[in-house]
């Protein structure tokens, strides 16, 4: 999912039940740390499926929703390198 996404760049995934029907609809940013975002009020049903997930290295979930909002441009535009990106 994040192999060869660049820094500052962000990614869309949507996680599947094995019938078919959309469980999880993660949109991601890689700065260092992986962010995923979710809808409001949705971040404990990804969590817990991000924390049974076995991962080659070191990885902690963290639901900081509450100190964070959102914002998305509705193109093509990433962060320049250097700006912010509101995870500082």
């Amino acid at each position: 999912m994040l192999t060869g996404l660049a820094p500052r760049t962000s990614a869309k995934t949507l996680v599947l039940s094995p019938k078919g029907p959309i469980e999880h609809d993660l949109h991601l940013v890689y700065d260092e740390t992986t962010c995923v975002t979710v809808e409001p009020g949705t971040a404990g049903a990804p969590a817990t499926w991000l924390d049974s997930m076995p991962f080659m290295l070191p990885v902690e979930v963290r639901d900081v929703s509450a100190g964070y909002a959102v914002i998305g441009e509705p193109m093509r535009a990433e962060t320049h390198a250097g700006g912010a990106l509101g995870l500082e």
